[in-house]
């Protein structure tokens, strides 16, 4: 069965798109308008359904909804939006049989699409086993795979390409792309762990641009742009990851905003603007998402975490030296100049800082991790769980590198960027720190000009 798409987002349509196919086993069309939509349903006659938006500049799905109406009658109408049909005046006269809200579930969807099209799902452990198409967009945009996947050969026959856990990043993207490859496979009972992710993904991001409107709150102050001045020129950010991280940097302290418990700590920091943890937080959310650009892990769902997770990682903190102290000089003078009972509330502060991320509404993959390891070492001596490189996650690994280039950066002496890297480079031997490294020296070598 042909099932049309029609929203402006693309993101969301991609998400309807994996359901549509993983699910269900249908050939999913899309449209990013009312007007080009019409277009699609014209060149094919087939079709077996349409899920529309209601607000879409270009020709809205109320439009849209009409000329089906009047057009063809028989073809299911499924109304995906934010808006109430009783509020739309196309709806008036005559209100679609199906309707799904905006911001739906996975669930929701799913019953919705098999109400209005009587569409059967096709059994995950149906056998021999089966495959579901992933488009290699979908899979650059969770970063890290969450399944094998396969590169169809025949009807028959798949090989494995990819294996859970490895990154998918825009080269991988573009490699397969210039090899007219846009599509690639995994298995069907793979697809729900997948679909989880991806959804999360997406729509933490969607419900935080359409429900956050206006500017930041957050002052970037001058010592912070003084430190990403620096490692820019040295490491080479590129001007559009500079500009792509603001954009995800000012999303990120609108959505900690938002939440009434973290709101409270943002205050203080924009209160203290020339504090360290406020020049140090700004500083790390730009210096993290452009160590993770080094990575090709460029995706806006990335910058968004590695954002949310430099705000987020000292806001427990209350004393400012103490921050500045455990950072440039370490836990053993830490406990000297500020004692035991000290030192215990300050390495609880990445599990405080985890319970509050898991607390916000809308809260992505993968913060809550990124804050709980963000003072753990590959070699397992950081806290508070003594994890080592093995436990870490990808994005934790960058996360890691990225706070202690900051740290250094506000060192007493300047930041000697070959000296860091020949310092640490027997500590980030090993695991995603390793590659991490390797991409640092690669780009200290060759610096883009900004």
């Amino acid at each position: 069965m042909k099932i049309l798409i029609v929203d402006d987002e693309p993101e969301l349509r991609e998400i309807v798109a994996f359901i549509l196919e993983s699910r269900f086993g249908a050939e999913a069309l899309e449209a990013p308008s009312g007007r080009l939509a019409l277009e699609v349903i014209q060149a094919n006659p087939d079709l077996g359904c349409v899920i529309s938006d209601y607000n879409m500049p270009d020709g809205n799905g109320g439009e849209l909804f009409r000329y089906l109406r009047k057009n063809h009658p028989d073809l299911p109408f499924l109304l995906c939006s934010t808006f109430q049909p009783k509020d739309c005046p196309e709806f008036q006269d005559e209100v679609p049989a199906f309707t799904v809200p905006k911001p739906f579930t996975t669930s929701q969807l799913l019953q919705a699409i098999q109400t209005a099209t009587r569409i059967e799902a096709v059994d995950p452990n149906a056998k021999p086993a089966t495959f579901c198409r992933v488009r290699t967009s979908a899979l650059q945009k969770t970063n890290f795979l969450t399944c094998d996947v396969y590169l169809k050969l025949s009807d028959s026959k798949y090989v494995k390409v990819m294996h859970a856990g490895d990154p998918f990043t825009e080269a991988d993207g573009e490699r397969y792309h210039l090899k007219k490859i846009d599509v690639l496979y995994m298995r069907l009972r793979d697809c729900d762990t997948f679909l989880d992710r991806f959804s999360k993904e997406i729509l933490s991001l969607s419900h935080a641009k359409q429900s956050l409107p206006g500017p930041a709150a957050m002052v970037v102050t001058q010592s912070s742009i003084e430190v990403v001045h620096e490692l820019t020129h040295h490491l080479g950010f590129t001007p559009q990851v500079q500009e792509l991280t603001k954009a995800s940097v000012e999303l990120s302290i609108r959505c900690i905003s938002e939440d009434a418990t973290l709101s409270r700590f943002l205050e203080r920091l924009t209160a203290h603007p020339d504090s360290y943890i406020t020049s140090h937080s700004s500083a790390l959310a730009y210096v993290s998402c452009g160590v993770a650009s080094l990575m090709s892990w460029n995706s806006e769902a990335t910058r968004h975490k590695l954002a949310l997770a430099s705000f987020i990682h000292d806001l427990s903190l209350e004393n400012d030296k103490m921050a500045l102290d455990a950072d440039l000089h370490g836990m053993g003078r830490f406990v000297e100049i500020y004692g035991a009972e000290a030192f215990e509330t300050f390495v609880k502060h990445p599990e405080e800082a985890a319970k509050y991320a898991q607390q916000m509404r809308e809260m992505p993959p993968d913060v809550d991790i990124i804050l709980t390891q963000h003072h753990e070492q590959p070699d397992g001596t950081g806290f508070p769980y003594r994890q080592n490189y093995r436990r870490m996650s990808p994005l934790s690994s960058v996360f890691i590198v990225a706070h202690d280039l900051v740290n250094c950066s506000y060192g007493e002496t300047p930041l000697d960027l070959k000296t860091f890297l020949e310092r640490t480079e027997r500590r980030y031997s090993v695991g995603h720190f390793k590659k991490i490294h390797a991409a640092l020296k690669a780009s200290l070598m060759a610096p883009v000009s900004v």
